[in-house]
């Protein structure tokens, strides 16, 4: 009965939980973009990572409890201080098994 209680408590938990894929586009490498998503991922509690892409663009993955997500995309559209963010593309992905906290710069 009590690993009944446990999956039904986890099922709960994860409907909580989202996987986005966020696409930034506009003057966001060599601003500190990069370290600034890391910043407020970490303030913020959820996992993923950053990277630039070739195009100019920055890629994330950002992966928590749905409120924090929300307030990260917002963070992104805001982007650091000498960041000019043109837009911001979001797409729902699956979860995965990326624990809280652990968000990183990508090579």
């Amino acid at each position: 009965m009590a690993s009944e209680h446990e999956a039904r408590k986890h099922r709960e938990e994860d409907k909580h939980m989202v996987r986005r894929h966020i696409v930034v586009t506009g003057l966001v490498q060599g601003v500190g973009f990069r370290y600034f998503a890391v910043m407020k991922a970490r303030d913020l509690g959820v996992a993923g990572w950053v990277c630039n892409r070739f195009d100019g663009s920055v890629e994330a993955e950002v992966q928590g409890d749905e409120d924090a997500v929300h307030a990260f995309i917002c963070a992104l559209r805001q982007g650091p201080r000498w960041a000019r963010v043109r837009d911001v593309q979001v797409e729902d992905m699956a979860l995965t098994d990326e624990t809280h906290g652990d968000f990183r710069v990508c090579g």
